[in-house]
């Protein structure tokens, strides 16, 4: 693999990030349905947890991650 690609397989809280960056989220149809704003604001303050929790940690992920979602 060259530099640059993620190597290993995404972390537990990946899927949680796509759901906050889309703002969206499948649905039992399989369909994209919105995310209430306060659904919305759980996935951010669950975000902002791992942002915290992993301060020492350095993954091509969290770098995406720490990018998106500040303290």
């Amino acid at each position: 693999m060259t530099g640059g690609e993620l190597q290993a397989p995404p972390p537990e809280w990946f899927g949680d990030f796509l759901h906050y960056m889309a703002q969206r989220r499948l649905n039992a149809d399989g369909e994209l349905d919105p995310i209430s704003p306060n659904d919305w604001l759980a996935l951010r303050d669950r975000l902002r947890q791992v942002v915290r929790a992993t301060a020492a940690e350095d993954t091509p992920y969290l770098h995406v991650l720490r990018h998106f979602v500040r303290e």
